[in-house]
């Protein structure tokens, strides 16, 4: 199992996600005692605080991005060891019955990776919200700024090329006599 396991699903660089929930929840910890009694909460679609709260509220981005990396964590493994991974695949029923066994393989491995690309992106934002409520908190800066951006940009599109990619894996063959 763990040969089939560290196949489709790299465990080594399942670091980098970890290590990003880590310093969310050390950057809230860290900085909580030196945070003002009221902090941004949440932000408009401009990156400005439009919602104050306590400042134990800091700990919210971190226990998302916590619920979120076991979540992803435990779809990615469950992915990755099963000896059938369709019942884990969000396709259509129709499509799923047809799929030759290296189409199961090559999604199989695909949404693995995607799902580590996906949860390391969400766990980077989750981090830089933090880090950025507890800056506009303190006075060092107004909003968001950019990333935020970067990160909305990147999470969309990597769910919509995992969508993509996902239906061109599974297409059905083309017959040998069809016509391009």
């Amino acid at each position: 199992m763990w040969a089939k396991l560290s196949h489709h699903y790299p465990t080594r660089l399942e670091l980098i996600p970890l290590l990003l929930l880590v310093l969310g929840f050390y950057l809230a910890l860290s900085g909580y005692h030196s945070l003002p009694d009221r902090i941004p909460t949440h932000f408009n679609i401009y990156g400005l605080p439009d919602g104050w709260g306590g400042k134990s509220e800091i700990f919210v981005s971190p226990m998302v991005g916590l619920g979120i990396y076991i979540l992803i964590t435990v779809i990615s493994i469950l992915t990755a060891a099963a000896e059938d991974p369709r019942r884990f695949i969000n396709l259509p029923l129709k499509r799923k019955a047809i799929l030759t066994p290296s189409q199961i393989e090559a999604l199989r491995l695909f949404l693995c990776r995607s799902l580590l690309v996906l949860k390391t992106l969400v766990l980077g934002m989750m981090t830089y919200l933090v880090y950025v409520t507890m800056e506009v908190a303190s006075g060092r800066a107004a909003g968001l700024g950019g990333a935020w951006l970067f990160f909305l940009i990147a999470i969309l599109g990597t769910a919509g090329y995992m969508t993509w990619k996902s239906f061109r894996i599974t297409a059905a063959p083309a017959h040998p006599g069809a016509r391009g």
